[in-house]
Parts: C-alpha cells; structure tokens; sequence
C-alpha cells in the first residue's frame, strides 16, 4: 500500500500489512511498546543535497521565503 505520509504509515505497519521506513522519532514510542520491530541493515545513506534557484527580477512569496532561511539556517549551524 502507498500513504502519503510516514505518520500514516504507522498505522499500517501496526497491523502487520508490511515493512515500511519512518523516521525513528515516529517510530520510537511503537517500538518501546513492541508494537513495531526493527530491522537493523549495514547501509550508509548517501548524503544529499538541496539546490536552490531563484530569479533576482522577482520577489519570493512567503512560503517561498520562509523555506530559503529555514534551509540557509540548517547549513550555518
């Protein structure tokens, strides 16, 4: 099955109908209650990027703003 997003994907895998990756913050109170097991794998995740083109003619929107200093924020620190 294919959810839009990890937080419905807990549910799923809850039932058994699947395997499924989450990130661990969502999926550490299930664990603790061995409602979910974990299936450790000896896999580097490759590193990535994000690219960020904009047109100095234009002005951003909000949302558009917002996320350019989110991301310049998490690359200073």
């Amino acid at each position: 099955m294919e959810v839009a997003t990890s937080d419905l994907m807990l549910p799923l895998l809850e039932k058994n109908l699947g395997i499924g990756f989450v990130p661990e913050k969502l999926a550490k109170p299930l664990l603790a209650e061995k409602k979910l097991v974990q299936i450790p794998f000896n896999y580097n995740i490759p590193s990535r990027s994000i690219q960020i083109i904009s047109d100095k003619k234009r002005g951003r929107s909000l949302t558009a703003d917002t996320f350019y200093k989110f991301c310049i924020n998490k690359i200073d620190k």
